[in-house]
């Protein structure tokens, strides 16, 4: 009775060992997926920070396009008009010439 007793303490330390050394690992690895995770976290902040940028800049680029394009529209006004002065200009001189 006395062996099945010292066998049966000797087996369950060795449980207990090898259970504390499964524990180390899992806090280990939950360490390790911590820092993973925080890692990922932190990208993510810093790729969100960089869409902001990046929105933003289009909203400008897209402001510019279309102040750009207003501003086409008015120098094509001028250059219609430019076109008709010089048409008038062009008969006038050929009325002149006429007479």
């Amino acid at each position: 009775m006395r062996k099945e007793l010292e066998s049966s303490k000797r087996r369950l330390e060795q449980e207990i060992v090898d259970l504390r050394t499964q524990v180390e690992d899992l806090t280990v690895q939950r360490e390790d997926l911590t820092n993973q995770l925080r890692s990922r976290e932190q990208d993510v902040t810093t790729m969100s920070g960089k869409l902001d940028e990046e929105v933003a800049a289009r909203g400008q680029l897209q402001r510019q396009v279309r102040e750009l394009e207003a501003k086409i529209g008015e120098l094509q006004e001028d250059i219609e008009m430019e076109k008709e002065v010089k048409s008038k200009i062009e008969r006038q001189k050929q009325d002149i010439a006429e007479v």
